[in-house]
């Protein structure tokens, strides 16, 4: 998708999610960018991000990759 490319250059590192300031992935597939910490998948208009929590929606929960810290480092 073209809106892809227009989107990912030098300043899409400093998007963040404005829900929870996540750092987020492109999901072209899904037509948006979606968060890495909390699953909002925010659209994409126009090849213009929509950054608003009320126009987002949240990923199927099989979809987001939540990172567990190892239980040997549990207690440390």
């Amino acid at each position: 998708m073209d809106w892809a490319n227009k989107i990912y250059g030098p300043l899409f590192d400093l998007l963040a999610c404005p829900k929870c300031k996540g750092g987020l992935c492109l999901k072209e597939e899904k037509n948006g960018l979606e968060c890495r910490k909390c699953g909002l998948l925010y659209p994409v208009r126009d090849g213009i991000p929509v950054m608003l929590v009320e126009e987002a929606s949240y990923s199927a929960p099989s979809e987001v990759i939540r990172i567990k810290k190892p239980e040997s480092l549990v207690n440390e």
